[in-house]
């Protein structure tokens, strides 16, 4: 996830596709069940999902101008999970009154749970659109949503990883943003989400693409001041005007 000027974003992309060809925190695993990307700026929404590998794609430059918002997810769907092409990738998105919102989401949820406190019918639904119907079922705004959502979670000890990344919008043109990590699985390198940002732009990012950015090392050690990792169980969010 980005939000910021066009000062290169692509190198995210790149780093991106580097990562889903050879996740270096997984046994080298690819990410190759589809991908999908949000990209936001003044004059334009552009919403994609496809079914091809993302390290099989060629550039995005034709999509990044000006000051911008980007949400983009590479999925590796765990062996419960369909594999229909672009129907099932991220990042999904939900309409609500006056907002509207992208979801990506890498770990595991319960999501016959959700769908029995919720009423939701989970047949053809991946995990993680089960925790956007969730959310677009509940009153008040998205992020609030969240929040209550990840409570409901914790208290029936529903989570099992919950790396979240969420990009929106409201009709007055605020953009809003939120992340939030939490796992209770050993593999920290490969869990991990990392944080980047200065004046300019915040960037928030799974641990392999760090890496490939060269923004930290094997043991996830910061190769720039400015990065850091990203606390768990913590929801973390900020809102902004891209104009």
């Amino acid at each position: 996830m980005y939000l910021g000027k066009n000062e290169n974003v692509s190198k995210y992309f790149e780093s991106l596709k580097l990562s889903a060809g050879k996740d270096v925190f997984s046994n080298n695993k690819k990410h190759g069940d589809g991908y999908g990307f949000v990209i936001l700026n003044k004059n334009s929404e552009f919403f994609m999902r496809k079914s091809n590998p993302i390290y099989d794609e060629n550039s995005f430059m034709d999509y990044l101008k000006g000051r911008m918002a980007i949400l983009a997810h590479a999925r590796l769907a765990s062996e419960t999970e369909q594999r229909r092409g672009w129907i099932d990738d991220h990042p999904f998105r939900i309409f609500k009154e006056n907002e509207t919102f992208y979801i990506a989401h890498n770990g595991f949820v319960d999501k016959k749970k959700i769908a029995e406190k919720f009423g939701i019918n989970t047949k053809n639904l991946t995990d993680t659109e089960t925790f956007a119907y969730a959310i677009q079922s509940m009153k008040g705004n998205v992020i609030q949503n969240i929040e209550e959502l990840i409570e409901i979670l914790h208290e029936r000890e529903l989570l099992d990883t919950l790396n979240l990344l969420c990009l929106g919008y409201d009709y007055d043109g605020k953009i809003k943003l939120c992340y939030y990590s939490d796992f209770n699985d050993p593999r920290e390198n490969y869990l991990s989400l990392i944080e980047y940002k200065n004046d300019d732009f915040i960037s928030v990012m799974s641990s392999t693409v760090a890496y490939y950015l060269n923004l930290v090392d094997l043991n996830l050690n910061p190769l720039h001041e400015k990065v850091i990792k990203v606390e768990k169980n913590k929801l973390k969010k900020m809102e902004a005007y891209l104009w």
